[in-house]
């Protein structure tokens, strides 16, 4: 915990001093500083995941992750349904990620033990040493989708695709969060050792594969035909653009499911 702390601070703190630095746009400066904040909440709040899995009690991270998830999506349509301005939306949504890890903290604590930090520089060289190629890949594969927006920003100068984009993009990333907290939750059982683990796992395996292609399928053909009339009609004929690029790409639910 002690390593996530000092790596989320340093991280965050980088960002917010690169966006002072190369941003020029005030608005957005401003934005990113605040969306920094997501670094260390949801690194302090990924790793209290892992401890409910590492503990065989992954059902805790979908009861929490449901409904807080869920909850900051509602406020942030909301939000944004009722025209607030773009700044006290990030500010909500940051709220609701200090909540989110507020509410993990105190659930781990009840159910198991306090939290104690312990600084050991054995540990943390261990972990630095062995874990950088992994960390470093790991970024990598994540600025696939934003990293290349990120670049997008500086070559053209239409920023409301952009924005489209960017929302469309954000409704994947929340879709990727609920597959993995639903997933996770079977990772005890995938885990444990007995006689009939190779055929558990194998059943599992083959089990969200048909899933993924039934469900993708049927979401597919659903968002296809149905979420540009709806999203017109509910939000507005603003959000018709974004709703068809995700209409026309959901297909990518079921590589998601399977991933």
């Amino acid at each position: 915990l002690n390593l996530r702390l000092i790596l989320s601070t340093i991280v965050m703190v980088s960002v917010m001093v690169g966006a002072y630095i190369f941003e020029p746009h005030p608005m957005l400066r401003l934005l990113i500083m605040i969306y920094a904040q997501g670094v260390l909440t949801h690194g302090i709040t990924n790793w209290f995941s892992a401890l409910f899995v590492a503990r065989e009690k992954s059902h805790y991270v979908f009861y929490l992750s449901a409904p807080l998830l869920t909850l900051e999506v509602m406020l942030v349509v909301f939000a944004a349904y009722r025209g607030v301005d773009l700044l006290t939306i990030a500010l909500l949504q940051c709220g609701m990620w200090w909540f989110t890890l507020l509410v993990g903290y105190l659930v781990y604590r009840h159910q198991f033990e306090p939290i104690r930090l312990r600084f050991s520089r054995k540990y943390n060289r261990f972990f630095l040493r062995n874990g950088a190629l992994l960390a470093l890949a790991a970024f990598v594969f994540s600025c696939f989708g934003p990293g290349l927006l990120i670049f997008y920003r500086y070559l053209i100068e239409n920023v409301e695709q952009i924005g489209e984009v960017a929302l469309v993009m954000q409704v994947f990333i929340i879709l990727t969060q609920a597959i993995k907290v639903v997933s996770n939750s079977a990772l005890p059982q995938l885990n444990r050792v007995s006689a009939n683990a190779v055929e558990r796992q194998a059943f599992f395996a083959a089990t969200i594969w048909k899933q993924s292609l039934y469900l993708g399928g049927v979401g597919f053909l659903l968002c296809y035909c149905l979420l540009v009339p709806v999203v017109a009609s509910l939000i507005g004929a603003e959000f018709e653009t974004a709703a068809d690029m995700f209409a026309r790409n959901s297909w990518l639910v079921i590589p998601l499911i399977i991933v």
